[in-house]
């Protein structure tokens, strides 16, 4: 089966790989090395501590990385992206399944070069509103700036933005707007996990049973554009989706062990 729309053709999804490694259990974002096509990223969602987990694309744990300077409360989603010519991982502590954290925390981590890591930055987020549970964090990889996206699936999701903060501190979010993937099942409503590909041109938003691209090649407001519907393999719980380095495919993890990693190939027309 394959997804045709306007000049972009999204292929069929298969599994690319799974990671048998035990100590990933709950595989909750994914984000691609900016230094190499073959390398990519990933954490456990609550219940592990503040590290994360470098793998290849055959499976295999390259290095574990542990955050010192950081908790992990409910970490939910990550990115990457090179700024001013460094490159850097964010690690995107905004779950709040009871809806009652005052506050949200986001790491930034200078992708490493070796076998240690460390918090180069600490972003405090406040919702201008109320409190609200998120899994989705999106980081601009030209500008930086951040974009939460909520979880909800008796109303509309929520788009908060914060522009690029150039140093740690407590910032308040912005509400962009409201979102609707407009699916019928509570399960196809949910978003959980999303990222800009590398270019910028495209944002992915996933659910539990599919995604959705949306085009950012006309406008900032890319959440105005009608999106296209990606089909996704079916997975236990899935979370994590990010687009491959080269932007030529998308890739799922889902929680569980093993963690299944899938690939969607992208082909532009």
């Amino acid at each position: 089966m394959q997804t045709s729309v306007g000049g972009r053709t999204f292929g069929t999804p298969t599994v690319l790989t799974s990671i048998s490694d035990k100590r990933i259990s709950e595989s909750s974002g994914v984000a691609p090395s900016q230094r190499s096509d073959d390398i990519f990223y990933t954490f456990n969602d609550s219940g592990d501590s503040a590290r994360f987990f470098q793998f290849d694309r055959k499976g295999k744990v390259l290095n574990v990385f542990n955050l010192s300077a950081a908790k992990n409360v409910d970490w939910e989603d990550m990115a990457s992206a090179t700024l001013d010519g460094q490159p850097y991982l964010f690690f995107g502590d905004i779950g709040d399944n009871a809806g009652v954290r005052k506050s949200l925390t986001l790491y930034r981590v200078k992708e490493p070069t070796g076998s240690s890591a460390s918090v180069d930055q600490t972003i405090t987020l406040k919702y201008p509103d109320e409190p609200r549970n998120a899994e989705t964090l999106l980081v601009h990889p030209k500008t930086g700036d951040i974009t939460i996206v909520t979880k909800a699936s008796s109303h509309p999701a929520g788009i908060y933005f914060l522009k690029r903060p150039r140093r740690s501190g407590t910032y308040t979010l912005t509400k962009l707007a409201d979102i609707d993937v407009n699916a019928m099942m509570r399960e196809a409503k949910l978003i959980t996990g999303g990222a800009w590909s590398q270019d910028g041109k495209y944002v992915v938003l996933r659910t539990y049973l599919g995604a959705y691209e949306f085009s950012a090649t006309k406008k900032d407001n890319w959440y105005e554009e009608t999106p296209t519907l990606v089909h996704l393999n079916l997975e236990m719980q899935g979370e994590g989706i990010t687009y491959t380095r080269k932007g030529d495919a998308l890739i799922t993890t889902s929680e569980g062990s093993p963690c299944p990693i899938s690939i969607i190939p992208i082909k532009e027309n």
